[in-house]
C-alpha cells in the first residue's frame, strides 16, 4: 500500500488521539506529523513537506485561513464543526482541496482515508495536466485545437493555439479564436488537398497533410499538419488536435532536388546542342511507338537524314559556325513535323525522325519532300549565308522491318541510297534497293 506523508494539525487531543485510532485500526500506513496549533504547523513546513493537510478550522492561535498562507501547492482538507457548513464553503474557494464535518461520535473519521485518497488523487492529476500544459505551450511544433459547430459540424472552431503556432503564422489566440483553420488558406492554396482533408475529418478519421499555408503578413508557408480526433471518458467525439510544422525549408530542398533531377533527366535524353531529344529517348519513344503499332494494326515510319557536304561548312567557317547551323536545322525539322511526330539529333550532322499512324508512303514521301525543302533555304548566320541541302531515307513498318533495328538499318541503306543517287533526294526503302552498291560508296 502507498503511504502518504500527512500533517494533521488539531489542537484537540481528544482528536488527535481519535485520528491516531484511525491510522493504527484501519492500517492506513500513512506517515503523519501532528501539529498542534498554527504556531507549530509553521515550524513543522518550514522543515518538511507532505501529500496532503489535515486542519481543523478553529485552532487555539488562528484557523485554516492562516494555514493556507504558509503552503504553495499541498493539498488541504479542512475539518469544521457542525453547523460550521458556510466555513467550509468559505475554505473550499479558499483553496481547500476537501472539507469534513465533525460530529459527537467521529464518524466523520470513517470518510477520512477516502477524503485524503480523492483530495491527493486530484492533486496528482492536476500537476500531470500542469505539466501536459507546459509541455504544449512550450512544443516546438505548433498545436490547435478545434472543436466543432453543433450547427454546422463541417464548421470546426479553433478554441487554443500554443506560442509555436503564433511564431509559425503571426497568429494569436486573440486573432483566431472561434474562427477555422480556413484563416491559413490563399489563393495558392491547393483546394483537392484541403476538400480531401473535409472529408477525413467529416469522418472523423486521423490525417497526415502538407498545406500550402498563408501568414498573418500574407507571406506563403508550407506546414506539416497531424491530425487526431480526441473522445472523452463516455468515449464520445470532443475535439481535434492538430500538431503542424513548418516544413518550408524541406519542401525548398525537395523542390530543388525534383529540379536537379528533372534536369539530369533532361541531359541523359536531350542533345546539348540542339535540346533535340538524342539516341537514347528515340530508340527508347521507337520502341514504345512499335508496340503500340502492333496492338493496334498501325504503320509509322523512321527517317534518317543528314546534311550533305557538312564536312566542308566546318573546314570554311568553322566549328562554331557548324553548331549554329545544326541548331538551325533543328528547329526548321522540328517545325514542319506534326505534334505527334519526334525528331533526334542522332549524331554529328545526322538526325532521325519518327512518324507514328502514317497511313501509307505518300504521307512519308509529303513529309520527306517538306524537309528537303525547307532545309534549302538559306541559313542567315550572323556575316554568313549558307546554303544547303540534305538527302533522307525512310523505312516503314511493317513493310520495312518489325523492329527497331531493322527499321533503323534499312532508313540508313535508303539515306545513302539517295546520297548515291546525287544527294538533296529521298529514298524509300524497298527490297529492290542495290545495297551492294551502297556499300561500296
Amino acid at each position: 500500500m502507498l503511504k502518504y506523508k500527512v500533517l494533521l494539525i488539531e489542537d484537540d487531543r481528544v482528536d488527535q488521539m481519535a485520528f491516531k485510532r484511525k491510522v493504527s485500526q484501519d492500517r492506513l500506513g500513512y506517515d503523519y506529523t501532528i501539529a498542534g496549533s498554527v504556531s507549530e504547523a509553521r515550524d513543522v513546513l518550514q522543515s518538511n513537506c507532505y501529500d496532503v493537510i489535515i486542519t481543523d478550522y478553529s485552532l487555539g492561535d488562528g484557523t485554516a485561513f492562516d494555514i493556507f498562507n504558509m503552503i504553495y501547492d499541498t493539498p488541504v482538507i479542512v475539518v469544521t464543526g457542525g453547523g460550521d457548513e458556510g466555513v467550509a464553503v468559505k475554505a473550499m474557494k479558499a483553496g481547500a482541496y476537501d472539507y469534513l464535518i465533525k460530529d459527537e461520535d467521529q464518524r466523520y473519521l470513517a470518510m477520512l482515508p477516502i477524503t485524503v485518497e480523492k483530495a491527493i488523487k486530484r492533486k496528482e492529476a492536476e500537476q500531470r495536466l500542469s505539466l501536459l500544459e507546459s509541455a504544449v505551450v512550450n512544443a516546438n511544433d505548433a498545436i490547435v485545437i478545434l472543436k466543432e459547430d453543433f450547427q454546422d459540424t463541417r464548421l470546426r472552431r479553433i478554441i487554443y493555439v500554443n506560442d509555436a503556432f503564433t511564431r509559425m503564422t503571426g497568429y494569436s489566440l486573440y486573432d483566431v479564436e472561434n474562427k477555422s483553420l480556413k484563416i491559413l488558406e490563399g489563393p495558392e492554396s491547393d483546394l483537392a488537398t484541403l476538400e480531401e482533408i473535409h472529408r477525413k475529418l467529416d469522418r472523423r478519421e486521423p490525417l497526415r497533410s502538407e498545406v500550402n499555408s498563408y501568414r498573418k503578413d500574407g507571406t506563403q508557408f508550407w506546414a506539416e499538419c497531424n491530425t487526431v480526433p480526441v473522445y472523452d471518458y463516455k468515449g464520445q467525439f470532443s475535439h481535434w488536435v492538430s500538431i503542424q510544422r513548418d516544413i518550408t525549408g524541406r519542401k525548398k530542398v525537395e523542390a530543388e532536388l525534383h529540379e536537379k533531377e528533372g534536369r539530369l533527366e533532361y541531359l541523359a535524353h536531350h542533345d546539348m546542342l540542339t535540346e533535340l531529344p538524342n539516341r537514347l529517348y528515340f530508340n527508347k519513344r521507337l520502341n514504345e511507338e512499335l508496340a503500340r503499332a502492333r496492338r493496334n494494326n498501325n504503320q509509322l515510319a523512321v527517317m534518317f537524314l543528314d546534311l550533305d557536304s557538312f564536312k566542308k561548312i566546318n573546314d570554311t567557317y568553322g566549328h562554331a559556325t557548324g553548331d549554329e547551323l545544326l541548331k538551325e536545322v533543328a528547329v526548321r525539322i522540328s517545325n514542319n513535323l506534326r505534334i505527334s511526330d519526334i525528331v533526334a539529333r542522332w549524331g554529328g550532322d545526322e538526325f532521325t525522325i519518327l512518324l507514328p499512324d502514317v497511313k501509307c508512303s505518300k504521307d512519308v514521301e509529303h513529309i520527306a519532300e517538306k524537309i528537303i525543302s525547307v532545309i534549302q533555304d538559306s541559313f542567315n548566320l550572323g556575316d554568313n549565308i549558307l546554303n544547303v541541302t540534305t538527302s533522307l531515307g525512310a523505312s516503314i513498318y511493317p513493310d520495312n522491318g518489325s523492329d527497331m533495328e531493322t527499321l533503323l538499318k534499312n532508313a540508313d541503306i535508303a539515306l545513302y541510297c539517295a546520297k548515291y543517287e546525287g544527294k538533296n533526294k529521298y529514298q524509300l526503302y524497298s527490297d529492290e534497293l542495290n545495297v551492294d552498291e551502297m556499300e561500296r560508296v
